[in-house]
């Protein structure tokens, strides 16, 4: 499946007067040696979140953490990218899985940015609805495993005071390899896919998320600052901490190549 962008790159265009309203100015590369952690303190929503990211891959075949939300090993919330280079987005509670989304499309073009949104909305009165997965604006329906949450009472840790890890797994380990960018986490609210991106000239592209209301626990993510990879811009103070090495040169200002 290709990318939004392929070698175009048209999201970190940044003349004047561009047609593309919103551009992504850097991006960060992980490669195995470091990752960001946010370990927070105070519960927000856990049945209510929304998680928009666009990543660029590295390596493939290999298993890979894009983020995990959790409490402890049987509380998580998870982005997976799996060996066979499928997407999985899982969340278990009492170390029961709640809902797990595994889609049939592969992700395998380094070459292409990758939009991701993932909607937690335990109330919806649809069961199909209650966990969805959006890749470049497009909804996965034709998927390899698809459990949903049996009720609207099932709750999840993506808001609460556990740690969010962004490059790694909640153990450090199945680092992910590539770069990361506008990583943004809605708490309390299930927002549209188009809150986040829309097609313009046949191309899926980013939108201004400054006017979303992140929450308690929400944050977004820009990567403009090399001297401070986690600074959140959301406007209460959810900056992540840098845990290894992630070096000045891998903050990748306006093409974000690998």
């Amino acid at each position: 499946m290709s990318g939004p962008i392929g070698t175009s790159q048209l999201m970190y265009s940044a003349a004047p007067g561009d047609f593309y309203t919103h551009q992504i100015a850097s991006s960060t590369r992980f490669n195995g040696t470091g990752y960001l952690n946010d370990a927070r303190s105070g519960d927000g929503s856990n049945s209510h979140g929304t998680i928009s990211c666009w990543f660029k891959r590295a390596k493939l075949g290999t298993y890979q953490y894009i983020f995990s939300a959790h409490e402890d090993g049987n509380n998580a919330v998870r982005l997976t990218i799996l060996a066979d280079n499928t997407l999985e987005f899982r969340g278990e509670t009492g170390s029961a899985v709640k809902f797990e989304i595994e889609t049939t499309n592969v992700f395998r073009d380094t070459s292409a940015w990758y939009h991701f949104v993932g909607i937690i909305d335990m109330d919806n009165s649809t069961q199909a609805n209650r966990a969805q997965v959006y890749i470049n604006g497009e909804r996965q329906t034709v998927l390899d495993t698809s459990t949903m949450p049996s009720d609207a009472s099932q709750t999840m840790v993506l808001n609460t005071g556990g740690n969010l890890r962004i490059g790694a797994a909640s153990d450090a380990s199945y680092d992910f390899h590539g770069c990361i960018t506008e990583f943004v986490v809605i708490d309390g609210t299930a927002q549209a896919v188009g809150d986040f991106g829309e097609t313009k000239n046949g191309v899926w592209i980013p939108k201004d998320p400054s006017g979303l209301t992140f929450g308690d626990n929400g944050f977004w993510l820009k990567f403009t600052n090399s001297s401070a990879f986690g600074e959140a811009y959301s406007g209460n103070n959810n900056d992540f901490a840098h845990i290894g090495t992630i070096s000045a040169h891998d903050h990748l200002a306006q093409m974000g190549y690998i």
